[in-house]
């Protein structure tokens, strides 16, 4: 087989997966994916987090009020409100103008607590009623949804409590760290409330363990412990448990055509060399 074979075959056969991805692509593209639905389910819960902590800290400090509301706002990131667009364009346009309104009140000092507690309930509502048009209403009670939107919410911990330190030995960002906690025992409030009854029939075990390491995560945090230490017990006791009681399973990066062409392309690469080597 000659070179030029080679190149088209090669050719042929990326194009036959490119075939097989994007129509399944282009046939979901106004229907997001259960992962999706969870990072954005769980981005609604750490934006609610921080509005809350925003309205508590105001009248003892207004600074740190601030920051959690920019924080807020950088969680609803362009890829987030596109989504929300998709669905609805007055909320893809109303929440994060709300949100920078609050944002700038507060920076500016011209904000009083009737204002910030009446923003932070509009804002709420509008997270509310983003939710009911964004999330399919089958991905609102299924447990797998529930599950990873849980793991995403206990990497946001993570970050928190990682930023709380920044590599240093005692907290240095008390934003983060109050972040840290909140979203601790949002993540109980979530388990209790609702996942807890969601999980897999027979995974008792896995749900009694899960229970017992998101209250092992809020002692800790509370207990200002190592950064290492957090992450070994989400690591170790959320998010290994979190899997089991969910049932949740690992998906492929790679859409399965293009998986099984790169074998064949690797094949096909290692018999042009042959090729070449026996002409020689």
């Amino acid at each position: 087989m000659t070179r030029r074979a080679y190149a088209f075959l090669l050719m042929g056969m990326i194009c036959m997966g490119a075939v097989y991805a994007i129509p399944n692509q282009r046939a979901f593209a106004h229907t997001f994916s259960g992962d999706e639905s969870a990072s954005f389910l769980a981005t609604v819960e750490v934006i609610k987090v921080h509005l809350d902590l925003a309205k508590k800290d105001f009248t003892t400090n207004a600074t740190l009020s601030a920051e959690h509301v920019e924080h807020a706002g950088e969680h609803l990131t362009n890829d987030t409100i596109k989504e929300i667009t998709e669905r609805n364009k007055r909320l893809g346009t109303d929440l994060p103008a709300s949100l920078k309104d609050l944002r700038e009140a507060l920076e500016g000092g011209n904000a009083t607590a009737v204002d910030v507690n009446g923003q932070v309930t509009n804002i709420n509502s509008l997270l509310d009623e983003t939710v009911t048009v964004r999330i399919e209403k089958t991905q609102l009670t299924n447990s797998t949804v529930q599950g990873t939107m849980l793991a995403d919410f206990a990497d946001e911990i993570l970050e928190s409590y990682d930023g709380a330190y920044a590599n240093q030995t005692n907290i240095v960002n008390m934003m983060d760290y109050e972040s840290a906690q909140a979203l601790a025992v949002r993540a109980q409030e979530l388990f209790d409330s609702k996942l807890k009854a969601m999980a897999e029939a027979n995974a008792t075990a896995a749900v009694t363990a899960l229970d017992a390491g998101l209250k092992k995560l809020k002692q800790a945090i509370d207990d200002k412990a190592a950064p290492d230490n957090v992450d070994s017990i989400v690591n170790k006791d959320v998010h290994p448990n979190i899997q089991k009681a969910f049932n949740l399973q690992i998906i492929p990066e790679f859409p399965l055509p293009l998986v099984l062409t790169i074998p064949a392309i690797a094949g096909i690469i290692i018999a042009a060399k042959i090729n070449t080597l026996r002409k020689r």
